[in-house]
């Protein structure tokens, strides 16, 4: 709250007069400015993914000076009925002018369109870049430098079924952690590493502002679930290069198992103290034995006699790698659904039996023509449900299954089999003490939690 107020003072004290209903994007006219070489480089690889249905060109207005003490910020979506939506602060990190990220909701319970979305906006010393949903679409901001930008919407006909490989024949014990509350901060650190591929994947400007935003949306998610940051904390490792690394064109299983047991891997996680590793590939993942469509992403899977060993049910430490497939990092909560795996967490009962309360959860809200609509958490699979207006095309929401938070009235879990959110909460010490930086352990036990602060000669036992 301290930092948020800062921004927002800082805010006003660099604000200039604009009016309250003006919007964030400028949109280009029919004969927009000539872009340079640089510039329509970025916009020929943009403009090149079958991802997006539309794109526009656009200005953006002072961040600053429109979101003003009130902490709001209009965008007039081109190309979406509900026009000119307005998004609330949520949560922000601020650095500096130049180096802060800010989320903004617009949540409305009393109505069934329009009353939905999220917009993460992210200023990396400069670069600027987003993600923003709404009840009918979701669309990508993209920096071509220069005050230019691309709005990219999503084709959600194209992803509508977001396929992740992972499944739920993992042989654990079907029994939940039995540590179900804590105290203190654990922090999970997730590097990124990306191929010789991805750098030229269609779709994509800038791989480190894909990757920095799937923490942010992750970060954002597990807020709107209930669980706050002193219970589950996140920071981005950063995004290093994997030289060397050809994907297996089909076969995303194969490169699963190259990441995780490649010693170049492994060492780059021990001196990055990353909990979690994430390789963003262009694989053109193809799911053939399944239903025919393109994989996501998946996470590490180890053969045994009885089955396959995961992380799925319980986070696994020499398993705690992802393979996300670059063009759809950001999509449909794409990377935070393989992070999910790596807490534990598995997908909808209705398709794995196993485990206790780590599922997806599916729902319909506003349950009245036409409005009708099916949403998934982000555990869920996305499915094409009849009866649904719109294909239900955008219904993968931003939050992991729980019986205690509400969405447009409806319950999103249940106490016996969907509860992603606790299941991420009894989970998220172990994961964070998959690799200590030089400061601090986090141990947990069924009541207390305790930071261990090491040193080279003892080890001094800290109340967190």
């Amino acid at each position: 709250m301290i930092r948020f107020i800062t921004f927002i003072l800082i805010s006003f004290l660099y604000s200039h007069s604009l009016a309250a209903q003006t919007s964030f994007f400028n949109l280009r006219g029919s004969n927009p400015p000539p872009l340079n070489s640089a510039q329509q480089l970025k916009y020929n690889r943009v403009t090149a993914s079958t991802k997006f249905q539309n794109t526009y060109r656009l200005t953006l207005n002072n961040f600053l000076s429109l979101v003003g003490d009130e902490g709001k910020l209009r965008i007039d979506l081109p190309g979406d009925d509900c026009g000119l939506m307005e998004y609330s602060f949520l949560r922000s990190e601020f650095n500096s002018l130049t180096d802060f990220e800010w989320v903004g909701i617009v949540k409305n319970i009393e109505l069934c369109e329009c009353a939905s979305g999220t917009f993460t906006f992210v200023n990396e010393n400069g670069n600027q870049f987003g993600l923003i949903t709404s009840d009918h679409y979701s669309y990508e901001l993209h920096n071509l430098s220069g005050g230019e930008f691309l709005l990219g919407k999503i084709n959600d006909t194209l992803v509508s079924r977001q396929l992740c490989k992972s499944n739920g024949s993992s042989n654990f014990n079907d029994n939940e952690p039995s540590i179900v509350e804590r105290n203190g901060i654990c922090k999970t650190r997730v590097l990124f590493l990306y191929t010789d591929a991805a750098t030229t994947a269609p779709g994509i400007s800038n791989l480190d502002a894909e990757a920095r935003i799937s923490i942010t949306n992750l970060k954002t998610a597990l807020i709107s679930s209930g669980i706050t940051s002193g219970e589950v904390d996140l920071e981005y490792a950063g995004l290093i290069h994997y030289p060397g690394f050809t994907e297996t064109s089909n076969d995303i299983d194969i490169d699963l198992t190259e990441l995780y047991t490649s010693p170049f891997v492994q060492n780059l996680r021990n001196l990055n103290f990353a909990d979690m590793v994430v390789l963003l590939t262009e694989g053109n993942y193809f799911d053939a034995n399944g239903s025919g469509g393109t994989i996501f992403g998946a996470v590490a899977e180890e053969p045994t006699p009885t089955g396959k060993r995961s992380s799925l049910g319980i986070p696994q430490d020499d398993l705690s790698y992802a393979i996300v497939e670059a063009e759809f990092t950001n999509v449909k909560y794409n990377t935070s659904h393989e992070l999910g795996h790596l807490f534990g967490c598995r997908h909808q009962i209705e398709d794995d039996s196993h485990g206790t309360i780590e599922h997806g959860f599916s729902f319909r809200a506003c349950n009245v023509w036409p409005f009708k609509k099916n949403w998934f958490t982000i555990m869920h699979t996305i499915r094409s449900e009849p009866g649904t207006t719109l294909g239900n095309q955008n219904g993968r929401l931003g939050q992991f299954s729980n019986p205690n938070i509400k969405f447009k009235g409806i319950t999103t879990g249940t106490t016996n089999h969907n509860n992603n959110a606790q299941h991420i909460r009894n989970n998220s010490c172990s994961v964070a003490n998959f690799r200590n930086n030089t400061a601090f352990i986090c141990v947990q036990n069924k009541n207390r939690a305790y930071k261990y602060l090491l040193n080279t000669k003892d080890i001094a036992i800290k109340n967190s």
